[in-house]
């Protein structure tokens, strides 16, 4: 819906105590109680939660943020958090909008098995998800309610009057075919990936990467119905890149703004899929961890970070 709005590309109710303690076209404030009971806060009123004076995160510090993918690319690299990860693996924050406080979040470390039901901050700088001047607020753990949270017009309001609005790449899964079943089952899908922004982009292409490595950073299409039942390439064998921060821009395929990119993935190991009809769906993404110096070429820049496709329904199976 956010997009059907204003379109642009990447040109680079509170209480009155809340609005004396919030500002900015966009930041990030951490709660004053930084160690505060994670389990309690998400049944509090935004209004009530104590912030700190000062952001995390303001405008200033942001170069462009990209509301497919929802990073933000920092000018520099990440600020310090001025926090003892050590005492807690979760870290709560507010992002507002605008001096309006939009939704509650969670810094939460990889190896925590605590899943916040809201937004998220998966990795501290040092984990290495990411760059370390990219902040990922990731939505994989989490219900689609804290879609509609990242997605706030308030924020993307925010970053386009602040000129820091990129609407990045989506999507489209076109098709999905059953073409075999021996040891495992074997699919095709068929994608298209369209770059919505000004700029223009390496997108990882399977054609150059190859099935293997490609689903190394995607997992394939995944095949669900209603009752819960769902399929996915359990039983591929990958050949993952030799280091997690291994890449290649031979990977990649460069698209001009409006450019779009279709591919067809032939890709086995799901197990034998009762035949019927199926919800699917995939996530687009391709190796992430590229510094901002690499990211940047002469005639566009590297694309990082993850996109859920469109989903369809598809009659599957054996």
């Amino acid at each position: 819906m956010l997009l059907t709005l204003i379109s642009t590309g990447c040109d680079g109710s509170n209480s009155d105590h809340s609005a004396s303690r919030v500002s900015g076209e966009l930041s990030i404030y951490l709660l004053d109680d930084v160690y505060a009971d994670v389990t309690q806060l998400e049944s509090r009123d935004l209004s009530q939660l104590e912030l700190q004076d000062e952001p995390w995160l303001s405008i200033d510090d942001i170069d462009f943020y990209d509301l497919s993918t929802h990073c933000i690319y920092l000018k520099e690299d990440w600020p310090s958090l001025g926090v003892d990860t050590r005492m807690s693996f979760t870290i709560p924050f507010v992002v507002v909008a605008n001096s309006e406080r939009c939704y509650l979040g969670y810094f939460n470390s990889p190896v925590s098995s605590w899943l916040p039901r809201t937004p998220v901050i998966y990795s501290f700088p040092d984990f290495g998800l990411y760059p370390k001047d990219v902040i990922y607020i990731s939505n994989r753990f989490v219900d689609s309610s804290s879609i509609a949270l990242r997605n706030d017009e308030r924020i993307r309001n925010a970053l386009l009057q602040s000129n820091k609005l990129c609407l990045g790449v989506q999507v489209e899964l076109n098709d999905v075919k059953f073409i075999s079943q021996s040891e495992t089952a074997t699919l095709s899908y068929t994608f298209t990936v369209t770059n919505d922004s000004d700029d223009t982009l390496y997108v990882p292409d399977p054609d150059k990467m190859g099935s293997s490595l490609f689903h190394y950073y995607t997992n394939g299409v995944l095949l669900y119905k209603p009752d819960d039942s769902h399929f996915w390439s359990e039983h591929k064998t990958i050949n993952p890149p030799e280091t997690h921060d291994k890449w290649d821009v031979k990977w990649f395929t460069i698209l001009g703004s409006d450019k779009s990119m279709k591919r067809t993935v032939i890709l086995n190991g799901y197990p034998d899929i009762p035949k019927g009809t199926y919800s699917c769906y995939f996530t687009y993404s391709g190796p992430n961890h590229i510094e901002k110096s690499k990211r940047m070429l002469s005639d566009g820049r590297l694309w990082i970070g993850e996109v859920l496709s469109s989903t369809i329904e598809s009659s599957i199976g054996n």
